[in-house]
């Protein structure tokens, strides 16, 4: 391919690696402050989306701005154990 068809090919494919997860609505009524609140909701909908490093971010994030916000803790947990039990399994399958 010339130079030119490169560049024309990068810059269509661009913007499709830039692309974030495409994230579904939660609403989770929780004791946190009110302020968390978006927050708390966004990590979940990551969690529940399998990007639990990201997820655990920002529950981490929760949890700093709100520290007695016990549900952050929860998501913390749940985004570490769920992350650990993909890599266990993605382990089983390559020996297997």
């Amino acid at each position: 391919m010339r130079n030119d068809t490169w560049l024309i090919l990068l810059v269509a494919i661009w913007p499709l690696t830039q692309q974030q997860p495409q994230l579904g609505t939660v609403r989770f009524e929780t004791s946190c402050a009110a302020a968390v609140a978006d927050d708390f909701n966004h990590a979940v909908a990551l969690l529940h989306s399998f990007e639990y490093d990201e997820a655990r971010e920002v529950f981490a994030e929760v949890s700093r701005h709100d520290p007695q916000c016990a549900m952050a803790k929860w998501g913390e947990a749940s985004a570490n154990t769920s992350r650990a039990s993909s890599y266990s399994k993605e382990c089983r399958r390559a020996t297997a």
